[in-house]
């Protein structure tokens, strides 16, 4: 199918064809809610541009899919805007794809953080737990922890692992990539990108990082999303737009 009222669609387009009554019953009244619910297989909002991005290290499309409620992209604002009207559907670079994917954790990093420092004040938790808290928080490595461990999703990933051995080596041992989270070792994986690049063989890795950082980055967000007060805080913040 190549045409839809008159409009030319490239022959890669995802036609999604949907009952409104169905979608309705089950609480989504806008399919702009939906729209990062199939990100994970690769299939990605269409707005301005056709996507040219060989998402290959994904979840293969199937029968049936699972599909879940989510911030709706057609009224984004400002980075998330950006995210998907151009970064998912046209950034090629496998090193930017990871680092701008990584903003959605340092975003959701700093609402963690807010959340737990207020359920300390709304406990009249004692001053001193609160600086001690608040000190704990502040690393980032602890942060992303917190994070994957409010989720409720931190484990060892075993396809992680193996691409953080081809990377590191011998310099790390054994246990580690038997028994380290994927919130360190994306840490870990993240720093090294960061400040030593030149120091290791992440070039043939890097579009399995960006694609594996690019859809843990949509579960953050169905994460946030899930969670009442956050979700106001991001929708007031980047999804108050007005759909065009």
């Amino acid at each position: 199918m190549k045409s839809l009222n008159g409009k030319e669609f490239h022959e890669n387009t995802y036609f999604l064809v949907y009952s409104k009554r169905i979608l309705e019953k089950i609480g989504i009244g806008l399919d702009g809610e939906l729209t990062g619910a199939f990100v994970i297989y690769g299939v990605y909002p269409f707005y301005k541009s056709h996507s040219v991005f060989d998402a290959k290290h994904k979840i293969k499309i199937s029968k049936k899919l699972f599909v879940e409620k989510g911030f709706n992209f057609d009224v984004s604002d400002g980075f998330f805007k950006f995210v998907a009207e151009r970064l998912l559907p046209l950034e090629n670079n496998g090193y930017a794809r990871f680092m701008f994917f990584y903003q959605v954790y340092e975003l959701a990093m700093e609402k963690v953080f807010y959340k737990k420092i207020n359920e300390l004040k709304i406990a009249r938790s004692h001053l001193g737990i609160i600086r001690e808290k608040i000190k704990e928080y502040s690393s980032e490595s602890k942060l992303i922890t917190l994070l994957y461990t409010e989720m409720g999703t931190d484990k060892n990933d075993v396809s992680l692992a193996q691409v953080a051995k081809s990377i590191f080596n011998s310099l790390k041992e054994d246990d580690y990539y038997a028994t380290t989270q994927k919130s360190a070792m994306l840490y870990d994986i993240r720093n090294t990108l960061v400040h030593s690049y030149y120091r290791y063989s992440i070039e043939e890795n890097i579009l399995y990082l960006a694609s594996y950082i690019e859809d843990e980055a949509f579960f953050v967000l169905n994460y946030i999303y899930s969670v009442p007060g956050m979700r106001k805080e991001l929708e007031e913040e980047y999804f108050s737009g007005v759909a065009e």
